[in-house]
């Protein structure tokens, strides 16, 4: 957890390996038996439930937006859950919303977090940009805009953190350089392409 403390106390007994699931994380089902939240299961326990951490609230008449994607980091402690709709920061040591955004109205897919946790490139929902995000605030620091990659779907990072690959519905990828957020080169290929 992250804190001022220099010298934490040691760790008494066994450190437990936990899973992360947002829910929902359906476009095909229209119920979500399942509710909405973070569910977080024991591994070393057969998986067993330990807890639900709530994200948004919804009322009782609203259907939750469909999860879209999500990224954690051990640099924030943070956990960044993405919907078709909103873009969201959980702290893991208090398991509160940090912060949340819908930016532009065009928000959000597939959360990456830079490898330092500074900021997080996040896919626009079927938009031809990408957002570069500072994962501390949740402010918009840069649109990277790939015109020739309409309908944004995934997205991935170079294991630096330097390169974005972008990738639509389609056949053309586009290379950006983040810290510049600018595209450097597209690549077509015969058939639609995703990056994983």
């Amino acid at each position: 957890a992250r804190g001022s403390n220099s010298n934490p106390a040691p760790l008494l007994g066994k450190r437990r390996r936990l899973v992360y699931i947002a829910l929902p994380g359906s476009l095909e089902r229209p119920i979500f038996p399942s509710g909405h939240g973070i569910v977080v299961l024991d591994a070393d326990a057969n998986y067993a439930f330990v807890k639900r951490i709530p994200v948004w609230n919804y009322a009782a008449d609203v259907t939750p937006e469909d999860i879209s994607g999500m990224a954690a980091s051990p640099a924030t402690n943070m956990i960044y859950v993405a919907a078709r709709g909103h873009l969201a920061a959980i702290d893991l040591a208090t398991e509160k919303m940090v912060w949340s955004t819908a930016i532009d109205g065009h928000c959000c897919e597939r959360p990456l977090v830079s490898p330092d946790g500074k900021t997080l490139i996040v896919n626009s929902n079927l938009q031809d940009y990408t957002f570069k995000i500072d994962a501390w605030t949740g402010k918009v620091l840069a649109k990277i805009e790939a015109p020739l990659s309409p309908n944004m779907h995934n997205v991935n990072l170079s294991p630096d953190g330097k390169l974005a690959f972008m990738s639509p519905n389609g056949k053309t990828l586009t290379i950006a350089d983040t810290a510049t957020a600018k595209a450097l080169r597209t690549i077509t290929f015969p058939d639609n392409v995703r990056v994983q």
